[in-house]
């Protein structure tokens, strides 16, 4: 009540409460990134890494803006599927800028190029003592295309990394034809092979998705 009414100012729990509701919230836990997507070669030692912690089940929740996270491989029946909290992003494409390796016959590493102007396969020089097959994902938010998302994991590995690169936006549209709502979050592969198999029985569509769709929410929470 003092605090109400001080004209200084000075009232203590007032000033207190503002300060908390401005504050921002806070990250997921995860590794912070400087501005760029992390290397090569600093992806291959994070997803070698058995020791790595924190390593997350799905994405976290939450505002993510220059970070990165090491989650768990989720796969469900249509493949793996990396899904976050984000909204809609523009199609995800394959990057390819990394060095196509091949086994040649006689068990060497090889390169492909052009010599000559026809294509050769040259061996590596040195030759590597193990060679990583990695893959990368990269899409923009719809919404917000400096907002860009990057996925990297490698053949034989059970996680992957998701990169976060940009401040994510305020602003929230409307996802394809709606004209108002919140900001579109796509459902959880785990919600959807869920909901197959629960509609085997005769429990309404609309029960089904509510239901499972809760119960995967207070998991995350």
């Amino acid at each position: 009540m003092d605090g109400e009414n001080d004209e200084d100012g000075d009232g203590d729990g007032v000033q207190a409460n503002d300060s908390m509701d401005d504050a921002p919230p806070p990250q997921p836990t995860g590794q912070p990134l400087s501005g760029h997507f992390m290397s090569t070669n600093d992806c291959v030692s994070c997803l070698s890494n058995n020791s790595y912690d924190p390593v997350h089940d799905t994405v976290p929740l939450g505002v993510k803006e220059n970070i990165m996270f090491k989650v768990a491989m989720q796969k469900v029946k249509e493949g793996v599927k990396y899904w976050d909290d984000c909204g809609a992003w523009v199609k995800s494409h394959l990057m390819d800028k990394l060095t196509e390796v091949s086994l040649s016959k006689d068990g060497m590493y090889t390169i492909r190029k052009r010599v000559d102007g026809k294509t050769a396969f040259v061996p590596l020089e040195p030759q590597p003592q193990q060679v990583y097959c990695m893959y990368r994902l990269y899409s923009k938010l719809r919404r917000h295309e400096k907002y860009q998302w990057r996925i990297k994991y490698m053949e034989g590995c059970d996680f992957f990394l998701a990169e976060y690169l940009g401040d994510f936006p305020d602003i929230v549209e409307p996802h394809g034809n709606a004209k108002r709502g919140a900001e579109y979050v796509r459902s959880q592969p785990r919600v959807l092979s869920d909901i197959a198999t629960a509609l085997k029985s005769n429990k309404r569509v609309k029960k089904t998705y509510d239901d499972l769709k809760a119960a995967s929410d207070n998991d995350l929470a």
